[in-house]
């Protein structure tokens, strides 16, 4: 599992002019079931993504489009995760 944690580089105001975007991208990966979970870092700062896919360059070329698309307004972080329970 993937924990993709997202940072914001700009501010509110040109996130949410994004926003609506974004959400249509994630409805589409959950539908597909490559994402488990998504929300808001509190403060605003950014997001959080759980995706159950364990292969990075798989994940890679399914937020490669999302990526070309914000990477100027969000920095992205990859995290590997093996639960144990």
């Amino acid at each position: 599992m993937y924990i993709i944690s997202l940072t914001y580089k700009v501010s509110l105001e040109t996130i949410d002019s994004y926003l609506d975007a974004h959400i249509e991208y994630l409805n589409e990966q959950y539908n597909l079931e490559n994402f488990q979970a998504s929300g808001r870092k509190i403060p605003r700062t950014g997001g959080i993504i759980l995706s159950k896919i364990s292969n990075k360059k798989e994940l890679l070329k399914i937020l490669y489009d999302l990526r070309i698309k914000i990477s100027h307004i969000i920095a992205f972080f990859f995290y590997y995760i093996f639960f144990i329970k």
